[in-house]
């Protein structure tokens, strides 16, 4: 098992660690990058970043890329979705940054044209995504969406 953000706490007996089993057992480490927004630049419509935490991405590969450099644990990286023809990229791109970066991390995935089926929706959930914004959600539902994931972790 793997363990990315978290912290066990251990007692030192008989020359040997074991792993303490109280309350306080297990502490999420804080992550200073929470606040920050990592997203393709398709995913906002055109706009202009909203503030110096937003950092935009001329493409997924890119944007999960700078994920993996910038060792991310909980900022909120947005993909985009325009062809039915990325979704076994993505998911793959997904899956890999959910297993290194950690549960903390929150991952968007706007779709930007109808192209999503259920089973696609499915997959996309199973390696990873905290949320999937539909294509005809209008810019403010999509940033009210992003406020409500803050502080949550994947399951």
């Amino acid at each position: 098992m793997m363990l990315v953000d978290q912290s066990l706490r251990l007692t030192l007996l008989d020359d040997s660690f074991i792993q303490r089993h109280d309350a306080a057992q297990t502490l999420t480490l804080a992550s200073e990058d929470e606040p920050l927004y990592l997203a393709e630049k398709s995913v906002l419509a055109g706009t202009l970043p909203l503030s110096g935490i937003w950092m935009l991405f001329d493409d997924n590969s890119q944007l999960a890329s700078a994920v993996q450099v910038k060792q991310a644990s909980a900022a909120t990286v947005i993909f985009n979705l325009h062809a039915n023809e990325q979704i076994v990229t993505l998911a793959g791109d997904i899956h890999r940054l959910r297993r290194t970066c950690g549960s903390a991390l929150k991952m968007v995935v706007r779709e930007m044209q109808a192209t999503l089926r259920y089973s696609d929706e499915r997959l996309l959930l199973a390696c990873g995504v905290n949320l999937i914004v539909p294509f005809d959600a209008p810019l403010p539902r999509f940033l009210t969406a992003l406020e409500g994931l803050q502080g949550q972790k994947y399951h």
